[in-house]
């Protein structure tokens, strides 16, 4: 069993170019988008309401 999930962990890593040492700037961009459209929303709602 823990070498099926170490296969699969390595697996993980290979295809999806993971290194934990770097930083994940998709994430951080996504992050940054979802912060810009709450921001937009909040404002848009103080004008509807």
């Amino acid at each position: 069993m823990d070498s099926e999930l170490w296969r699969i962990a390595k697996d993980t890593v290979k295809k999806f170019d993971f290194d934990p040492t770097r930083p994940n700037l998709r994430a951080e961009e996504e992050l940054e988008q979802a912060a810009a459209v709450t921001a937009s929303f909040k404002k848009s709602w103080g004008r509807i309401r």
